[in-house]
């Protein structure tokens, strides 16, 4: 028998509107009016709006100064705005408004308007207005309604559902703002005799592509380039960016290139470029991280096709790859295989998979075959023996490795497990990437954020992990190789964050960039195209050598901006540092200590490199493993 109920609720919770609803550029100031007309329920007293802005993880709408006023006299409206809770990384307190009546209820057909962004009363000034999202892309305000009253009620009449969905036009697109900058990027030729490549683009201060961008951007490089474009015309119809091809300079010093726009006034400088800086090996730069609202998580933004077309098209990398957790990769499948060009940009099918020992990221070469994934842990490892065994090949990237999801380990997920680590599929490891370097276990060292779980990439490779790096920025936007992270608690422009992979390759093919990987031949940045070089007795990094007597270090490194120092690393101990001077860097270094006095209890030592820049990015090379002879 039902339950007998004073209230007969109508399926009607009445209709919502905001204005003005005209693009707003992004971050931008202003007044919105949302507008609710009452259902056939109405509203009772004690009854409530509930209106949440647009939010994805720290990209929100900030409300502002909230009024609320209804057109039935006598009905009074308490406004709330709860959003002074503290913010961590994974969670972010969006600001949600709730407007409470008292006095009168509210009738069918009746109004409440709720102002952000007030301008109204003896407050005036720049802090009450409403500022939205700085991240370019429709937003949608959400608006729910408790018509009986009991939403905040604890016992018997919770029993009944809360807050009901409003429909109704609550859809303001956010566009990027005046352009401030332009992003200049340089690529390696793809494979040997063919040219070089660059990827110029208009941003506005938070790295938004301005799409109607129109100008003539003058190139002058720091040294000859013949071929080069004088200059580069983008116009609205080539959305804000343009990519154009060029003979690769002549071997030498590295050259750059600055990017100028007098009517404009904007500048930009691109990455180094030096095709023959690694010895008949080419650097090619992706992103191995990102996830996007595909993954059905609100808190993320953007899909798949979106990222890899920002990758591709605006950000200028050479590889790139998705890794979203909970989506079908039946549907991200068909997407990789449409952006995936050998010699142009190369797409690496991948997911995420996570576990309460760890996240790790699945990556395959043939998208047709599918990606294994699998709960628990061992299922996963069985998933990857059974791809290889249709012909398929995978690898497998624990990601940030050394901090867990800010509630309970134990239940959601914590610190990568490293006994758990499985060196037959997992030759890599992420140093870093939008949290920040995981180099070590004290917070505050080398650019680490989070720490002390006894997961640092030192803790790995004390353990005898042979393991390389790599990093991913781990962005929920949908955007490849930014630093900006929509989650909470790091500003990239307080923090050094973000994570880019160099491979070294012969060509640019998902073959070479896979190979490169799985041979440990990368190494990681904070998101710059810095070039970094190291050697072991003239071994390539990510190699395993034997050797007893003395051990030559060479480095070699040209910056994006001037280097502040680059240090040797021997079994977790910075042993050497060379101070910098300028944007390039080179130099030998000698470990005359006999092997048995330095090595790990397997008998052997390990090496690898830390530069550091004069504004705070980093990189690091893979290690060389040295064992006895």
């Amino acid at each position: 028998m039902a339950e007998e109920s004073i209230f007969t609720l109508h399926d009607d919770w009445g209709h919502a509107e905001i204005s003005p609803r005209e693009r707003i550029p992004a971050a931008g100031l202003g007044t919105w009016t949302l507008t609710y007309r009452a259902g056939a329920n109405g509203i009772n007293v004690g009854g409530s709006l509930r209106i949440i802005p647009p939010y994805h993880g720290n990209v929100i709408w900030d409300v502002g100064k909230v009024t609320a006023v209804a057109d039935r006299p006598g009905v009074a409206l308490e406004v709330q705005t709860d959003k002074t809770h503290p913010r961590t990384f994974h969670h972010s307190m969006y600001p949600v408004i709730t407007v409470v009546v008292y006095g009168r209820p509210i009738e069918p057909d009746e109004t409440i308007s709720v102002i952000l962004g007030d301008t109204g009363g003896y407050n005036s000034g720049r802090f009450i207005h409403a500022q939205a999202q700085d991240h370019a892309a429709p937003a949608t305000f959400e608006v729910y309604v408790d018509t009986i009253g009991n939403a905040r009620f604890n016992l018997e009449l919770a029993k009944r559902e809360r807050y009901h969905a409003v429909p109704g036009e609550l859809e303001i697109e956010v566009v990027a703002g005046k352009p401030e900058r332009f992003r200049l990027s340089l690529r390696h030729p793809p494979a040997p005799g063919q040219p070089a490549a660059a990827t110029l683009t208009a941003e506005d201060r938070y790295e938004n592509v301005v799409k109607d961008f129109q100008g003539e951007v003058i190139l002058q490089p720091t040294a000859p380039i013949e071929g080069l474009p004088q200059a580069v015309r983008p116009t609205p119809d080539s959305g804000g960016s343009v990519t154009f091809e060029f003979p690769a300079p002549a071997p030498g010093a590295p050259v750059y290139v600055a990017a100028t726009d007098w009517r404009s006034e904007m500048i930009g400088t691109s990455n180094p470029l030096q095709p023959d800086f690694f010895d008949g090996y080419e650097a090619y730069f992706g992103d191995l991280h990102v996830m996007t609202g595909q993954c059905g998580n609100k808190g993320m933004m953007g899909g798949t096709e979106e990222a890899l077309a920002y990758a591709r098209y605006n950000r200028g990398l050479d590889f790139g790859a998705v890794t979203n957790s909970g989506s079908d990769f039946s549907t991200d499948g068909p997407i990789f295989a449409k952006y995936h060009e050998p010699h142009t940009f190369v797409t690496m099918p991948a997911r995420e998979c996570g576990y309460k020992s760890g996240h790790k990221n699945v990556y395959v070469l043939d998208e047709g075959l599918g990606c294994p994934s699998g709960t628990p842990l061992e299922a996963l490892w069985t998933a990857c023996e059974q791809h290889e065994g249709k012909g398929g090949r995978a690898m497998v990237i624990s990601h940030h490795p050394n901090t867990h999801s800010e509630t309970d380990p134990y239940v959601a997920w914590g610190a990568v497990n490293l006994d758990r680590i499985n060196l037959r599929w997992e030759r890599v490891i992420e140093i870093c990437q939008t949290r920040a370097s995981f180099e070590v276990e004290d917070i505050g060292r080398e650019g680490v954020v989070f720490g002390g779980f006894g997961s640092s990439i030192q803790s790995a490779l004390a353990k005898g992990l042979r393991l390389g790096f790599v990093g991913g920025t781990d962005n929920h936007r949908a955007r490849p190789g930014s630093k900006r992270s929509n989650q909470s608690g790091l500003d990239a422009n307080e923090f050094v964050n973000g994570g880019l992979t160099c491979v070294l390759a012969k060509e640019l093919t998902r073959e070479a960039v896979f190979q490169a990987i799985w041979d440990r031949r990368c190494y990681a940045t904070t998101s710059v195209r810095t070039l970094l070089d190291m050697r072991v007795n003239d071994a390539v990094m990510g190699s395993e050598i034997r050797a007893d007597g003395p051990r030559t270090v060479r480095v070699r490194a040209v910056g994006t901006a001037d280097i502040a120092r680059v240090v040797v690393v021997r079994n977790g101990v910075d042993i050497y540092t060379k101070q910098g001077d300028g944007r390039v860097l080179e130099f030998e270094w000698q470990d005359a200590t006999p092997l048995g006095d330095v090595a790990a209890p397997d008998g052997s030592a390990y090496y690898y490199v830390r530069l550091v820049l004069s504004d705070g990015n980093l990189a690091w090379a893979s290690p060389v493993w040295v064992d006895p002879s």
